[in-house]
């Protein structure tokens, strides 16, 4: 249930913004999802508009963008996608259950992806996440 206490998460930092008078009245919010944070975008705004409501903000717009997550290795420079990861442990783990479990273990903890990828083109263990490895905030519109 990622989905509802990040929806938590959001709403909590726009009313810290609304009491602590940063903003008047928020209108929309466009919210950044990287991909390996592999949540389920339809469960997280429903989410979004429920908690939302419980505090007096049912008239917020959110927009959910999806944001692509990105390598890059510290060794050669290559830089990959989340979905090079996803088909490279379909590649390597062939039985179902165990990629399963590899892929829980990044959803509930994004930085596990160390312990299960490599850089694609030489091998190597180190690299660091450029892009798309986190929910966060991109832009509030509203009354100042």
């Amino acid at each position: 249930m990622h989905e509802w206490s990040l929806a938590y998460s959001i709403v909590s930092a726009l009313l810290d913004l609304l009491r602590e008078g940063k903003v008047k009245k928020i209108r929309k919010v466009v919210i950044e999802v990287g991909k390996l944070v592999q949540i389920d975008l339809d469960i997280f705004r429903q989410a979004l508009q429920e908690v939302a409501g419980l505090h007096n903000l049912q008239d917020v717009e959110f927009e959910i963008q999806e944001v692509e997550t990105r390598f890059r290795c510290s060794r050669c420079g290559y830089v990959w996608t989340w979905r090079d990861v996803l088909n490279k442990l379909a590649e390597e783990i062939q039985d179902p259950e165990l990629r399963k479990t590899c892929l829980e273990s990044i959803h509930l903890v994004p930085a596990a992806v160390f312990a299960y990828a490599r850089c694609p083109a030489c091998g190597s263990p180190d690299y660091e996440v450029i892009e798309g490895f986190d929910v966060k905030i991109g832009k509030i519109v509203g009354e100042v």
